[in-house]
């Protein structure tokens, strides 16, 4: 029994013809993530043109500067750019 189970699972199958269903069904993946990857950034992009007409320059400049020299924004800063300089090496086998 178990000898006929292993040949049967190990047989390779027929092959089926799909008339393109396949491709059609990973050309549609393939554009929703477009679509939702343009909202996405168009989002954010219109939130910061609009954050930028309402906020005056030069005090939000300030304001980065002073936030960006606080110890906790620079060790996650340094640990932030660790991770991506050694994401390659962390997943490869």
């Amino acid at each position: 029994m178990n000898q006929d189970l292993d040949t049967l699972l190990n047989t390779p199958l027929a092959a089926l013809a799909d008339d393109g269903f396949s491709s059609r069904v990973t050309a549609r993946i393939a554009r929703r993530a477009r679509i939702e990857n343009a909202l996405t950034w168009g989002t954010f992009g219109l939130c910061a043109l609009v954050l930028l007409a309402f906020l005056p320059i030069p005090t939000l400049i300030t304001s980065l500067v002073q936030l960006a020299t606080t110890p906790a924004v620079v060790v996650s800063a340094g640990i932030l750019a660790l991770v991506w300089a050694w994401e390659p090496r962390m997943f490869r086998l």
